[in-house]
C-alpha cells in the first residue's frame, strides 16, 4: 500500500472546484476524489499516463497530476483539474 498525500495546491484547487460546483455536482466531485485516493494506494506507477517523472490519472470529472516515490511507498497529488466536455 502507498500513502497518498495531496499537496496544498491540489487541495486548494479541489476545494475551489467543489465550492464553485452546483450542489448536485459536489457529490460527484467528492466521489471522484475518493476514487483517486483509492486507486493510487495500490500500484500507482501503473495508473494513468506517464508525463515524464509525473503521471496523470483520470477519475471523471477530475484529472490529477501525481508523482510516485517507490522507496517511501508514497504518492503526492500535485495538481487537480476538472475535465470539461468539448463543444
Amino acid at each position: 500500500m502507498y500513502r497518498v498525500r495531496w499537496d496544498r495546491v491540489a487541495v486548494n484547487e479541489l476545494a475551489a472546484f467543489w465550492m464553485q460546483a452546483p450542489p448536485a455536482l459536489r457529490n460527484v466531485i467528492t466521489a471522484a476524489a475518493n476514487r483517486v485516493d483509492q486507486a493510487l494506494q495500490t500500484s500507482p506507477e501503473t495508473k494513468g499516463e506517464s508525463r515524464g517523472v509525473d503521471r496523470v490519472f483520470f477519475s471523471l470529472p477530475l484529472a490529477v497530476r501525481f508523482r510516485v516515490y517507490p522507496p517511501d511507498r508514497r504518492v503526492r497529488v500535485l495538481h487537480v483539474w476538472v475535465l470539461t466536455p468539448r463543444s
